[in-house]
């Protein structure tokens, strides 16, 4: 299966029949990049064995400043294989927090129902910029935060509220 961008979106996965065929009516132009497991990295179609550009596009174009996706491929570092996975984003734009550890924290420590929410929105955050939904993920994220923070909250002003109450206590015993 093959995937191919144009226009900086990515697109597929598609059959090699209809790849071919997207190359042969002209859809499918030189320059775009095409990537399928087992590539190292994306290449302009032109590169690619097998291909027949139909006439509209039967000049290979030189091909366009490749997206950034293409021009770095990611480290191994990053993750377990040399290739960018079609499922990787275009662009995610500013990296989204995750929250889950601080959310299970402030369950444990602060409030169990506020800490149960933003664990929730924390795994909805997660699932949903795994799936490739960044403004979903974000959403879930800045939910996440919210019902974090209220969770904090709750629990230092409890906790305030007992201190105090032992403190008065202990004044009410001495008078």
């Amino acid at each position: 299966m093959w995937h191919y961008a144009q226009d900086g979106q990515r697109k597929g996965p598609v059959s090699d029949d209809d790849l071919r065929r997207l190359a042969a009516e002209g859809s499918l132009k030189p320059s775009d990049l095409v990537w399928r497991e087992g590539m190292t990295d994306w290449l302009p179609a032109s590169e690619a064995t097998g291909f027949q550009f139909g006439a509209s596009s039967a000049a290979p174009a030189a091909p366009s400043a490749p997206p950034a996706y293409a021009q770095q491929p990611p480290s191994y570092a990053q993750q377990s294989s040399p290739y960018t996975p079609p499922s990787a984003p275009l662009d995610m734009g500013a990296p989204i927090p995750d929250y889950l550890p601080w959310s299970i924290a402030a369950t444990l420590l602060c409030c169990l129902p506020a800490g149960i929410a933003a664990i929730v929105f924390s795994v909805q955050a997660n699932s949903a910029k795994n799936a490739g939904n960044f403004d979903e993920a974000r959403r879930k994220a800045g939910q996440a935060k919210t019902w974090l923070y209220v969770s904090v909250g709750v629990g230092l002003v409890v906790m305030l509220l007992y201190f105090g109450l032992i403190m008065v206590g202990g004044l009410a015993g001495e008078l």
